[in-house]
């Protein structure tokens, strides 16, 4: 097994299999008719594998109220990640390789009279073949994807059509994405909402290891501090604490079949890219779970994603500032310039954190999970997330920057006016961004564009997989 391959084997098995400790009876969550995972109101709630339709708002609708404000939308800069793709070829060989022998010894135990699956999940079952993953389409867009990010571009287009003409898209809108198949098809199918019969492909530019679309792949620092640090971190206490072998034992004896650690995690995994792959059908591999089951999983991501993107360390939005000082820049124009980035979840979620969203008063901690944390990355984290700031001139308040996540108001929480930041104030609170000694603040003491990554870097560089 490659380098790459063992550590993308051993973060699968980590990333989707954290649970919480707390000590607790577990009640199943069943339907009339006794099926596990198929009641009225189903979890969606599945971290940064979350479908976007299932957490949008609409940008056209929260733009129209702000026109009826009285205020005019100058600028616009959005952020996203890519739309919901494939599994890796690493996690769709785990599904093809090894679900169809757990399918057909679940079938064989409860013929036999074992586990606790219901009949209609068993004959979910007896049809599931897996074939949507036979094949190497390897972190590719689903069509589900596709769709979702062209009505983002929809709805952005119904929102502000003026930044949309050909003389816009020509001369006054930037277009990037990172340099992967998953974010240039995002940006191709985002500006097919904008036009459907024009060919806007060209207005894409791809960028190869930018400080904007991909700051986290450039800072020593944030490696040396998040990877190497000598504390045992949260979410590696987790699968270290007796709640995990728990879970794992609930779930074998469901079956009736004895699975490990890594083997629940695949499971929780082909539950989440089917619910994004067809978002109203039902999954039999979700169904193994109870909604509690699904909760813990839940916030065993938010953990892992707090300790790589989020509040953990300061360097995790420090390093943002390349980011900051691009809009400050964009918006000191004021001429109705505007900027559409795609990228991946390690960089957006970076951004958010450097504006002070989802920080909780208590950082997240592996002995207490609280249902009402604002750092629930199934909110602001799934596939297609993404934060648009806008500037707009608001009569009499004058300049002010408004922003959004996922197509919804999110006021900056340290400057929350109901018709958007002043910019006065903005510059207070972020002003000090645009100036960014990038390789200073992340210790990049002899930069190197050419290095080979040693297997920290390797590591790190599969988070944006996610």
């Amino acid at each position: 097994m490659s380098l790459r391959n063992l550590h993308l084997s051993l973060s699968l098995a980590l990333l989707s299999s954290l649970f919480i400790v707390k000590t607790c009876a577990v009640s199943e969550d069943v339907s009339e008719d006794g099926c596990l995972g198929e009641t009225e109101n189903p979890n969606v709630n599945f971290a940064s594998k979350v479908t976007y339709s299932f957490v949008r708002g609409n940008i056209a609708a929260e733009v129209l109220a702000l026109k009826k404000s009285g205020c005019r939308v100058r600028s616009v800069w959005m952020m996203a990640r890519h739309g919901s793709r494939y599994p890796t070829d690493l996690e769709g060989s785990f599904i093809w390789n090894w679900l169809p022998r757990l399918k057909e010894e679940i079938l064989e135990a409860h013929e036999m009279g074992s586990g606790s699956l219901c009949q209609k999940t068993l004959e979910l079952l007896k049809s599931w073949t897996g074939e949507e993953f036979s094949s190497s389409r390897g972190m590719q867009l689903f069509d589900t994807g596709r769709k979702e990010m062209k009505g983002l571009g929809v709805r952005m287009r119904a929102a502000l059509p003026h930044f949309f003409t050909e003389d816009a898209l020509n001369r006054r809108v930037l277009i990037w994405s990172t340099n992967t198949s998953r974010t240039i098809d995002t940006a191709k199918v985002f500006l097919k909402g904008f036009s459907p019969s024009e060919d806007l492909e060209k207005n894409i530019t791809v960028k190869t290891s930018d400080q904007i679309l991909e700051f986290p792949d450039k800072c020593h620092k944030y490696s040396k501090t998040v990877f190497q640090g000598q504390r045992m971190p949260a979410f590696e206490q987790y699968l270290r604490g007796p709640e995990v072998q728990s879970v794992v034992d609930r779930v074998s004896q469901r079956i009736a079949v004895s699975v490990n650690l890594k083997q629940v995690g695949t499971m929780y995994n082909t539950c989440r890219y089917y619910k994004v792959m067809e978002p109203q059908k039902k999954s039999v591999w979700c169904a193994v779970f109870s909604k509690e089951d699904l909760k813990v999983l839940e916030y065993g991501e938010d953990l892992f994603l707090y300790h790589h993107h989020g509040y953990a360390f300061n360097i995790t939005f420090e390093q943002a500032c390349p980011v900051v000082k691009d809009i400050i820049q964009l918006f000191r124009n004021q001429n109705e310039t505007s900027a559409f980035y795609f990228t991946h979840l390690e960089t957006v979620m970076k951004v958010m954190t450097r504006f002070g969203f989802f920080n909780d008063s208590v950082p997240l901690s592996h002995t207490e999970r609280d249902a009402n944390r604002l750092w629930r990355t199934s909110r602001f984290g799934g596939f297609g997330s993404n934060l648009a700031l806008l500037l707009t001139q608001c009569g009499r308040e004058g300049w002010t920057v408004n922003t959004y996540i996922n197509e919804r108001k999110a006021p900056l929480p340290e400057c929350t006016f109901p018709t958007g930041c002043p910019w006065p104030r903005f510059l207070q609170l972020y002003g000090q961004y645009e100036v960014c000694p990038f390789d200073d603040l992340c210790e990049n003491e002899n930069p190197c564009v050419d290095c080979q990554p040693d297997h920290l870097h390797l590591l790190r560089n599969i988070l944006k997989e996610l």
